[in-house]
């Protein structure tokens, strides 16, 4: 949540119009969050988490896309992410999730870390990383939206 709320103050300070899912932490349905961000023709989405396995080995930044319709979006927001932040490099991937596979517009899920890993979980505690992931998807999106005006991308 603090990440996604940094991430809100830079968007905004570039002029872009936000919404969020939710301010607190509770819980929203993946439905709702769909919902929420079906609701805005013309928009992305971006769903920002830190991820967990059995695996503590597991470490590093990953982003997610279902359509390829989303995959610049995720391409755009990966590179910024890794341009900020010494991590290791997961990759860009399509998965189903629910969020993503129900989204009428280009949407993402990024992985910016793993809890279940000690030296990533050291890392995304420190208000500096987190700081560091919110400008990186910032970036990755001012770019992503430069390439769609120009026609770059779809």
């Amino acid at each position: 949540l603090d990440t996604a709320m940094r991430l809100e103050n830079y968007l905004k300070a570039s002029g872009y119009r936000t919404v969020m899912t939710r301010r607190s932490d509770n819980f929203i349905s993946l439905s709702r969050r769909a919902q929420i961000g079906n609701k805005y023709s013309d928009s992305i989405f971006v769903s920002i988490h830190y991820n967990y396995t059995w695996k503590r080995n597991a470490r590093g930044l990953e982003t997610y896309y279902h359509s390829s319709r989303s995959k610049p979006l995720a391409d755009f927001v990966h590179e910024g992410m890794h341009s900020r932040v010494r991590a290791g490099d997961r990759g860009v991937k399509y998965a189903r999730y629910y969020v993503l596979r129900n989204a009428r517009n280009p949407a993402i899920l990024v992985e910016a870390g793993f809890v279940s890993n000690y030296r990533d979980r050291v890392t995304m505690k420190k208000g500096d990383y987190r700081d560091k992931i919110a400008r990186g998807v910032a970036e990755g999106i001012a770019r992503y939206q430069s390439a769609r005006r120009s026609g770059r991308v779809n």
